[in-house]
Formats: C-alpha cells, sequence, structure tokens
C-alpha cells in the first residue's frame, strides 16, 4: 500500500500547559500533541493497523538536516486517524525561538512532502528559558511601564496624609486635598482663631527677603508667665536677648564703618524698644530709643530720642537728642545739645541729681 499524502491537523500543547510554580520555577510539560490522517494517494483512508511512524523537525522547508527525530512504533490508526505526544520518546531539544518545519515518513518510507510548517502554539516552550528575574526593567521598551515613582520601586504604597485623600476607580487614582494652601493674590473665607499663618510650638516665625532675615516673631515669658512675642525687623544681626519678653526692634541696624558692617541694635531687658538707627541698646525695663546711633537706655522706662553716643541710665530718664549726653539721675531731662570737644567722654551735656533739667549747649551740668 502506498501512502503518498498526509492530511493533518495540528493541536499544539493540547495536554496540559497550566504552569505549576514550584521552587519558584515554571514547570512545562515537554511534549507537543500531534494529531494526523494517513490516506492513500485517492484520498481513501489507510487500513486501521499500527504504523511505526518518524517524526524530524528542520529549521528550513526542504532539505537540510533534522535538527531533531524520533521513531512512535506500533502507533494505532483507525480510519486513518492518529495521535502521538512528540517528545514522550525523545527530549525536544529546540528552543523554539524560530520558525521550525515538521517531516513525517511511514515504516521506514521516504518522508511524505511537503514538510509542515509549525504554526505559533509550539513556541510556548520558549518559555522554559525565561529564568527568574531575567525581565529587568533595562528590557522593557520606554514607554510600556511605570519603573518607579520617587524612585522607589517594586511594591509602591500611595499614604494619605492630612487634608489629602486618594480615591481609586479602575485603574485612575485622585488624589485631592481639602485644604486648597494660601494664596499669593489674597485669600478670602478665614476663620478668627481657627486660620492662621505662624507657628503652633515654640520656634520662631521669620521672614526673609533675598534670603536674608527682615522679620523675626519669637515667643517670650513675663515674670508673671504671661507669654508675650518679641518683634525684632530689620538688620538680621538685630537681636533680643534670652528670657526677655515684649520687645521690639522695629528696624535699623547694620552699619559700615572703615570696612567693616557694624552695629546691630539690641534689647536685653523686657519691654524694651527700639525704633531704628544702628548700634543702640535698650538694657533698662520698657527703655525706649526712637533712632539715633551708639545710644544706650539703660534706666528704668528711659527714653532717649535720638543723637549719638548718648546714655539714659536714671530711671524715667529722658534725653531728646544731641551729641554725647548722660542723663544718670532719676527723672532727668537733658533736651539736646552735647559735647563741645568730641569724642573726649568727659564732655557733653550731664544731669547728675533728680528732677534736673538741660535744655541745650554743650558741656552744662545739672548736679543740684
Amino acid at each position: 500500500m502506498k501512502r503518498k499524502s498526509l492530511l493533518f491537523s495540528l493541536v499544539l500543547l493540547a495536554v496540559s500547559l497550566a504552569f505549576v510554580l514550584q521552587d519558584g520555577l515554571s514547570q512545562i510539560p515537554q511534549t507537543m500533541s500531534y494529531q494526523g490522517v494517513l490516506t492513500t494517494p485517492d484520498g481513501t483512508p489507510v487500513a486501521d493497523g499500527k504504523y511505526n511512524l518518524t517524526f524530524r523537525l528542520y529549521t528550513v522547508g526542504t532539505g537540510g538536516p533534522a535538527i531533531w527525530q524520533e521513531t512512535h512504533s506500533s502507533v494505532p490508526v483507525i480510519d486513518g486517524l492518529f495521535n502521538v505526544f512528540l517528545g514522550s520518546v525523545e527530549v525536544l531539544t529546540p528552543s523554539f525561538d524560530k520558525q521550525y518545519w515538521l517531516g513525517i515518513s511511514v515504516d521506514g518510507g521516504a518522508e511524505l512532502e511537503p514538510r509542515i510548517q509549525l504554526a505559533s502554539s509550539p513556541y510556548s516552550l520558549n518559555a522554559q528559558s525565561v529564568v527568574n528575574d531575567a525581565i529587568t526593567g533595562s528590557k522593557i521598551a520606554d514607554g510600556h511601564v511605570v519603573r518607579s515613582i520617587n524612585g522607589k520601586t517594586d511594591n509602591v504604597t500611595l499614604a494619605e496624609g492630612a487634608n489629602v485623600t486618594i480615591t481609586p476607580s479602575g485603574n485612575t487614582l485622585t488624589i485631592s486635598s481639602s485644604f486648597d494652601g494660601w494664596k499669593l493674590t489674597g485669600n478670602a473665607g478665614t476663620v478668627d482663631g481657627t486660620h492662621f499663618l505662624g507657628t503652633t510650638d515654640d520656634q520662631a516665625l521669620e521672614l526673609r527677603v533675598n534670603n536674608l532675615r527682615t522679620l523675626r516673631l519669637e515667643t517670650g515669658t513675663d515674670h508673671s508667665d504671661y507669654a508675650t512675642a518679641n518683634v525684632v525687623a530689620g538688620y538680621s544681626g538685630n537681636y533680643v536677648g534670652t528670657e526677655v519678653w515684649g520687645a521690639t526692634i522695629a528696624g535699623g541696624g547694620k552699619s559700615y564703618v572703615s570696612g567693616d558692617y557694624i552695629g546691630a541694635n539690641r534689647v536685653t531687658v523686657g519691654y524694651g524698644s527700639i525704633g531704628g538707627g544702628y548700634a543702640n541698646t535698650a538694657s533698662g525695663y520698657a527703655a525706649t530709643i526712637s533712632g539715633g546711633t551708639y545710644n544706650t537706655a539703660s534706666g528704668y522706662t528711659s527714653t532717649i530720642g535720638g543723637g549719638y553716643g548718648n546714655t539714659a541710665s536714671g530711671s524715667d530718664s529722658t534725653i531728646g537728642g544731641g551729641l554725647g549726653n548722660h542723663a544718670s539721675a532719676e527723672y532727668a531731662t537733658i533736651a539736646g545739645g552735647g559735647r563741645s570737644d568730641f569724642p573726649d567722654p568727659d564732655t557733653g551735656n550731664r544731669v547728675t541729681d533728680d528732677y534736673g533739667t538741660i535744655g541745650g549747649g554743650a558741656d552744662n551740668q545739672a548736679g543740684g
């Protein structure tokens, strides 16, 4: 009986292609189910019986050497139909990473023509060559997956924060905020006592211009344990001493003299105040210096209006201005004037007795 033609259908991997994970490896069946029909040249199925079938794989449609082959002995054929598992006799060694053709011969005869070009399913066997960790970010084309979020990879969790909610919907995550923050163009609907700019601990609040401090707000506690704010403006070197409360430096400070920046304004006692100028020191309780430079108000509630190098050390003493004047007695007043021989420290107007007053001039003394 001549067997010249082969009508076939290729049932690819029809038997158990499910992956079984064991010890982290994919276990893939290494056989391929193949079904065909043997006929005579006129298309009639061959007689029922058992036949020896040899199968070969090639990388070309005609000619060339076989890269794999196996023989199935005594294969039952009924109405011409047969079924075998390729790879059940000899291990399927091809990598299935290219096109293959299948050649078949019956009972040791010549190989039937034409060879059969394999379809795509057998190439699933190539999955066995993909080892753990083989698929890395560098092997995934750009624009296909999200590889990291802010440098974080693998299991990344998005967590809700204060005033922030995350709402999932399908493949979309909507991140929203219940408070949109303070606007540079102004704000409306603020609630007194609820909305504010500032800190909620004992840390100071600073405002900067060109990265230089221009205003500092800090807390202080007076002798009665009442918390009162200290306000320090102007030169970033202006300062209020430790354990000082209710102090104010409205501005000024920092003068350029002989190549050096000097002259911070300082308040070292509670409720002291300096309006401006530079190198002024308010070291008396509730003492006030309105301006000028190198003035010192060290008396209790003493006051200096301005000028240069004036010192009000008596309680409730006042110097209106001038140069190098000294009010060292209680309730003393010097309206102005000053030294005739500047910068001699022994000159200038001086009040050394309580309630003494000098209206102006130079080098005057009220000591009686």
